[in-house]
């Protein structure tokens, strides 16, 4: 009887630490699995972050609308000088309107390079005098619509090795048809290779002189933008008669000046236009090489520079900004939105501010914002009041 309830004690006990067990590591997988929630979320938010931010300086180099000098190729980033003095001058506490961003704030510093150059009045284009260039002709120029054809040889064409038609295959060794130099003549025999390569980063200039009309002249890293033709095609090496761009006029020398323009959501002097200390989030600054352009007849080199944040300070202002623009579109809403902010907001005229953090809120219909005096979780009601013009932000 004894043996018995002993053994029934040691089962119920054994049962107990069981649950007790099980218990606690179901509470640890809930917490680890609330933790992993938490890292993929922030890593999502990250990439998306960094994705719209590439998205949103693609638009501001390419879209003539905002910096894009009109009718430009896409074989440089070429930006025009007028339009950087009117954004700069318009924009100076806030993003332009034809690249506005959502959920973060950036500004842009574009930077023009001191360099001493050669000037001259202007261009005029020439049909050049018969002679060789390191590229082929052919019968047709394009492959398709978005590709042409590009002919290099392991030569510098001239009279010794250029003897008019190399019609035919592709007809080097496999190993060097992306870097002709290793098949150095000698070594191995005269040979060509026939690339297809993007037209936006090609030129097809038409030849003067002989039954191949087309020369192809590319900016092209073979490896990365190219793939190799290996059909039968109708080449020429020999001497072409192309149009050839020539400066005309009496020449001058000139000091070109350091120079930066700037707009966008700036720091000034003792004061920060984006989020404070653990309302920040996330920072990044992208910088390209960049052509500035002048006129017609005149261009420099410089660099833009890229520089976005996202926290919670620009969360709310990108909402607020995005409000604006529905209501001088006509559209009325009314709809709550949950925020946590770490630190006090107030509205003072035209500044939104998060403790000493503050951006210039313009918008043609006046902004109506309860302070909020501790920071916390906060449910917000936002409403376009047409009839008066307001958005109302209450808690």
């Amino acid at each position: 009887m004894n043996a018995s309830r002993k053994k029934g004690q040691l089962s119920f006990f054994a049962k107990t630490i069981f649950i007790v067990i099980s218990s606690i590591a179901f509470v640890v997988f809930i917490l680890l699995f609330s933790k992993y929630q938490k890292e993929t979320q922030a890593i999502k938010e990250s990439s998306q972050f960094r994705m719209d931010a590439l998205n949103i300086l693609q638009k501001l180099v390419t879209s003539p609308d905002c910096l894009a000098s009109s009718g430009e190729t896409a074989k440089k980033v070429v930006l025009d000088k007028k339009k950087l003095d009117e954004l700069s001058q318009i924009y100076s506490e806030t993003e332009p309107k034809c690249a506005k961003a959502l959920n973060f704030d950036y500004n842009i510093t574009v930077i023009q390079l001191e360099k001493h150059t050669t000037l001259y009045p202007g261009k005029i284009i020439i049909t050049g005098e018969p002679t060789y260039v390191n590229a082929l002709a052919f019968h047709e120029a394009k492959h398709d619509s978005n590709h042409v054809y590009y002919g290099l040889c392991n030569f510098q064409p001239d009279d010794k090795y250029c003897s008019g038609e190399l019609d035919g295959f592709t007809d080097c060794p496999e190993f060097c048809w992306y870097n002709l130099s290793l098949c150095p003549v000698g070594k191995y025999n005269p040979c060509c290779v026939t690339y297809i390569c993007p037209i936006e980063k090609c030129e097809i200039k038409e030849n003067k002189l002989g039954d191949h009309p087309w020369v192809v002249m590319c900016d092209v890293d073979l490896k990365r933008d190219c793939k190799v033709f290996t059909g039968f095609i109708h080449r020429w090496c020999g001497k072409v008669a192309i149009d050839m761009p020539i400066e005309v006029g009496e020449k001058r020398e000139s000091d070109i000046e350091r120079k930066e323009w700037s707009f966008g959501v700036k720091t000034h002097i003792g004061i920060s236009s984006y989020s404070p200390r653990k309302a920040k989030k996330e920072e990044l600054t992208i910088s390209i090489p960049v052509i500035i352009k002048y006129n017609e007849t005149f261009s420099t080199e410089g660099f833009i520079y890229f520089h976005a944040v996202r926290g919670e300070l620009e969360e709310l202002y990108s909402l607020l900004e995005d409000l604006c623009e529905k209501a001088e579109s006509g559209i009325t809403l009314n709809f709550s939105k949950n925020f946590h902010l770490s630190y006090p907001v107030k509205y003072s005229e035209p500044y939104i501010c998060m403790t000493d953090s503050c951006k210039k809120f313009e918008c043609s219909y006046s902004l109506d914002f309860e302070e909020i005096s501790v920071g916390g979780d906060y449910s917000l009601k936002f409403s376009i009041n047409p009839e008066n013009k307001r958005i109302v932000v209450r808690k």
